[in-house]
């Protein structure tokens, strides 16, 4: 079984257009991600990777990019938050609350 990465699309997003690329390649991409004002939780999701430094980069269609690089065991948890015209990668030490 492969390592898994949730990634977390949190707070700050308004039907935003997401791209994830996960070591090097596309991961995810995603159109019309909104928070749920509620929860503060837009959407998760899974990534198969492989074990050891993972590059991972986000970028939020007219909002801007960040990257990060984890290091991922058999699984690993990031936190994607859009803040104005910002990005805002946080990894998790643990899975978070609503996982």
């Amino acid at each position: 079984m492969s390592p898994v990465l949730l990634v977390a699309l949190e707070d700050g997003f308004l039907s935003d257009r997401v791209e994830v690329r996960v070591g090097g390649r596309d991961a995810l991409r995603l159109e019309g991600v909104s928070t749920k004002r509620l929860t503060g939780l837009a959407e998760t999701h899974e990534v198969e990777v492989e074990p050891g430094a993972v590059p991972v980069e986000v970028r939020v269609e007219g909002r801007g990019r960040a990257s990060v690089t984890l290091e991922v065991g058999d699984r690993a948890w990031l936190a994607v938050r859009a803040r104005g015209d910002e990005v805002e990668l946080v990894p998790l030490a643990g899975p978070p609350g609503y996982a």
